[in-house]
């Protein structure tokens, strides 16, 4: 919209309806435009004018128009029954059929209804080439993943001449552990963009998973280097920020942060770069073991109005979100009150999203009361919906753990391993079976699983507590006849 300048195009608008206030389409148009600039309130406003105007567009305009409206007041039923009602009057609309799939995979979390969907719309436009990628990251959703490369190598024959028909399945290929096809395709990719900031990035991430750490920070300043905007500084510098998080450098990490954040208020609005810190920096002070630090930015959130506004009946759930990743019993009780009060809230708004987090919420609060098995069952139970966004890496380090309180070892073992074939060199990952290793007596592989942990963390701050706890028991293990 006049190449993505949301504030001039706005003012288009705005003096559109002021000349005609009974411009609907217009007003519409505002809708979406608002919600660019941020600005809430005033796109929820502008859709409950719409609506009232409504009857001024054609029967078509007006399925979109209640499409939107439900989905603003997060009426999921109302919104899924106007879909279905809008294909059922027109069946050969594209645009009809296009609604569905995103209501089946991301609110009833029915993957296979939107794969059904997709095909549909197929086959009324064959040209609808983007379906195809579409399908196969449905079926990366269900774990699928020879479904997912079949329908992603479909998209790159019809799209040979686009980067991100190789990225794709070089993605792909990233869950399975299979790096020499990582880099395979995205060399494909970068042929096609050699300044393409995203490609250059993942290669250079994929030197650690070979192992090469040294190299990975090497080929990030020599990105960061080549950036020529503030966008592409920002990525560069997020992946700089986890490096250095990885690595247990916190104090630089931090430092790339706020240098993120600096080129991101260059292109983005106030309430996204709050949005930042409760998306990096909370999950970073708690993953130092700075509790204190982390709060004062849930609180932060708490303390700002529209941000607050936005999640209703909902509100607290930042808080809810520290105390999942805050990994301590401690915060039992509290945690319990908010999931008490979201349950009841989801019985009259049954807002899914929230309702798979609401679970995870209830699965770590078992696991901070010692009842692993109800743990693992909530998870098994959500993860069967998992959107293909959650990395299976965590899945298995989640089951690894519970299956290890159980006194599950063979099963911990074998999650741990699934989650070492994709990221090879997690130091925390290596950390954890290091620790499964030892309570099952397996000394030697416990040792060797210490010392990758400590070659990641080999520079890590002296104030850092996970390195700490490793060498310190890399000094224990080191202890003649330990290995026997």
């Amino acid at each position: 919209m006049l190449n993505r300048d949301y504030k001039i195009a706005a003012q288009h608008l705005e003096n559109a309806v002021e000349e005609d206030p009974n411009f609907t389409l217009a007003l519409y148009r505002l809708v979406d435009n608002y919600l660019d600039l941020k600005k809430i309130n005033k796109s929820m406003e502008t859709i409950q004018k719409v609506m009232q105007q409504r009857q001024k567009l054609p029967e078509r305009y007006q399925f979109w128009i209640k499409q939107d409206y439900f989905m603003s007041l997060n009426k999921w039923d109302e919104s899924y029954e106007n879909a279905k009602n809008w294909v059922e009057l027109y069946p050969e609309s594209i645009n009809a059929h296009q609604r569905l799939p995103t209501i089946y995979s991301d609110l009833k979390y029915d993957l296979d209804a939107a794969i059904s969907e997709r095909k549909i719309i197929l086959k009324l436009d064959p040209n609808s080439i983007q379906e195809f990628s579409q399908i196969g990251y449905l079926y990366e959703g269900k774990r699928d993943y020879a479904k997912a490369l079949e329908y992603y190598k479909l998209y790159a024959e019809r799209y040979p001449e686009k980067a991100t028909s190789f990225t794709k399945i070089g993605d792909l290929y990233k869950r399975t552990g299979e790096f020499d096809q990582v880099k395979h395709y995205l060399k494909k990719a970068l042929l096609l963009e050699p300044e393409n900031i995203s490609i250059l990035l993942n290669l250079a991430n994929l030197e650690r998973n070979y192992g090469n750490i040294d190299g990975n920070l090497e080929k990030l300043n020599e990105t960061l280097q080549s950036a020529k905007t503030a966008q592409d500084s920002s990525k560069v510098l997020l992946s700089l920020f986890n490096y250095y998080k990885i690595c247990g450098q916190m104090n630089k990490a931090i430092d790339h942060h706020n240098l993120k954040i600096k080129e991101m208020a260059k292109y983005t609005s106030p309430l996204a770069l709050l949005n930042q810190k409760l998306n990096f920096e909370v999950e970073f002070h708690l993953d130092a073991e700075r509790d204190g630090e982390a709060l004062k930015i849930v609180e932060e959130f708490e303390n700002n109005e529209e941000f607050s506004s936005q999640m209703g009946d909902f509100a607290g759930f930042n808080r809810l979100y520290f105390y999942m990743l805050a990994d301590d019993p401690k915060y039992a009780d509290a945690m319990e009150e908010i999931i008490v009060r979201f349950e009841a809230s989801l019985l009259n708004n049954k807002m899914l999203m929230i309702q798979n987090d609401v679970t995870i919420a209830r699965a770590i609060l078992h696991e901070y009361k010692n009842e692993f098995a109800q743990a693992l069952s909530l998870y098994q139970e959500v993860l069967k919906f998992a959107h293909p966004g959650i990395k299976d890496d965590r899945v298995y380090r989640t089951y690894g753990n519970c299956y290890g309180k159980l006194k599950n070892f063979k099963k911990a073992e074998e999650y741990y391993l699934k989650a070492l074939v994709i990221l090879p060199y997690n130091p925390k990952y290596n950390y954890e079976i290091a620790l499964l290793y030892q309570e099952m007596g397996k000394k030697k592989k416990a040792l060797e699983h210490l010392k990758t942990a400590l070659q990641v963390w080999e520079n890590a701050d002296a104030d850092y507590i996970p390195a700490q706890k490793a060498r310190e028991k890399l000094a224990e293990w080191k202890t003649p006849g330990f290995t026997k």
